[in-house]
């Protein structure tokens, strides 16, 4: 599968044996959660045009251990949809595998054409900073902090 492939390009060290990715689990919802977090912290002037949530998967060794890879998902025009985060297989892949999935939501298109600024495809552009920025969270478990703020 498309997924699959991706994940065994991204994580796969070079020379190494293929057999150390696992194939993907059967019920990822027994092995992780998914959650929401806040994304206006990311965008606090909406020139990113980041949606107010977006959502993260965390298997329960990620969570007790940490130490997890990290594998953005972006979805396509038309925002971050269940059938994006459940269907795809990213999910399964990351339960059996040990890694952490965000997926970050835009309101409609991730800026391809220079919406969001003249540096969009640069490590400057507004969209790469809050990318960026989300990926820092979770490396020091600030994305926790940001689901307790939605719930509250």
């Amino acid at each position: 599968d498309v997924v699959g492939q991706i994940l065994l390009h991204s994580f796969q060290p070079k020379n190494s044996n293929i057999a150390n990715i696992r194939y993907p689990a059967d019920d990822w919802a027994e092995v992780g959660e998914l959650l929401d977090f806040d994304q206006r912290q990311y965008d606090s002037d909406g020139t990113a045009k980041l949606a107010s949530t977006g959502q993260y998967f965390i298997s329960k060794k990620c969570k007790r251990d940490g130490g997890c890879r990290i594998n953005l998902a972006l979805h396509g025009c038309g925002g971050l949809t269940d059938d994006f985060i459940t269907k795809t297989g990213y999910l399964n892949w990351a339960a059996n595998n040990d890694f952490i999935v965000i997926f970050p939501a835009v309101i409609d298109c991730w800026d391809l054409t220079g919406e969001t600024g003249a540096d969009f495809a640069t490590k400057n552009g507004r969209q790469v900073v809050a990318l960026i920025s989300m990926i820092d969270a979770v490396r020091e478990e600030k994305l926790h902090l940001a689901l307790k703020s939605i719930l509250l």
